[in-house]
C-alpha cells in the first residue's frame, strides 16, 4: 500500500488521498455490520521490538485532514442510499448504518483473534476498527515531497474483528 500511495502521489500530485474500502469493525466500541469508518486517526501497530519478555508495540499514529474530516461530516449519510438494487445491499439487521469517526488500527494482518484485539484495546480503548493498509498510505502520503497531500480513510465494515468472521452472515453480506 504505501508504495502503490508513494508511486501514485509522485504521478499526479494530488491535493487528497482518500483510502476506502472495508474493516473489520469493533463490536465492543459499538460498531455494526455495514457501518461506515472515518479515520480521525490511523493508528499503526506494526512497528514491534521483540524482546525475551515478548513483543512490544511501537505505536505509530497520523491523524487525518482536518478540511477532509470537516468535509465528512457535513456529508448527510441518508443521501448514500441507491434506488438501483444492483448496487446496493440491505445491511444485515435492522436500521440504517451509522456512520462513526475514531481511530483505526492498521497492521498486516486480518484480526480474526479476541486475544490480539483485546490486546490492542488495552493500548488505543477507542479503536473502532482494524485494516491492513492505512498505515503505508498514511505513511507514504505524510513523507511525500514537496508537500504532502492531505489524507482519510473511510471504510465500510464488513465483519467484525473476531473469531465469527466468516459465519454464514458475514458471507452472505460481503
Amino acid at each position: 500500500a504505501a508504495i502503490s500511495t508513494n508511486d501514485a502521489i509522485r504521478t499526479w500530485r494530488p491535493r487528497f488521498v482518500v483510502l476506502a474500502g472495508i474493516a473489520g469493525g469493533v463490536f465492543a466500541n459499538g460498531i455494526s455490520l455495514g457501518d461506515v469508518l472515518i479515520a480521525r486517526q490511523i493508528v499503526d501497530y506494526e512497528l514491534q521490538k521483540i524482546t525475551p519478555d515478548g513483543v512490544k508495540m511501537k505505536w505509530r499514529a497520523w491523524n487525518t485532514n482536518p478540511q477532509l474530516l470537516e468535509s465528512a461530516s457535513s456529508f448527510d449519510p441518508l443521501s448514500w442510499h441507491s434506488d438501483r438494487t444492483d448496487l446496493y445491499k440491505l445491511r444485515p439487521g435492522a436500521g440504517d448504518p451509522n456512520v462513526v469517526f475514531g481511530p483505526l488500527a492498521s497492521g498486516d494482518k486480518v484480526v480474526a483473534a479476541e486475544d490480539f484485539l483485546q490486546e490492542l484495546l488495552s493500548i488505543h480503548s477507542d479503536i473502532i476498527g482494524v485494516e491492513m493498509e492505512a498505515g503505508g498510505s498514511a505513511c507514504a502520503a505524510f513523507q511525500a515531497t514537496p508537500s504532502a497531500p492531505g489524507f482519510i480513510m473511510i471504510r465500510g465494515v464488513s465483519d467484525l474483528a473476531d473469531p465469527e468472521k466468516n459465519t454464514a452472515e458475514t458471507r452472505q453480506w460481503r
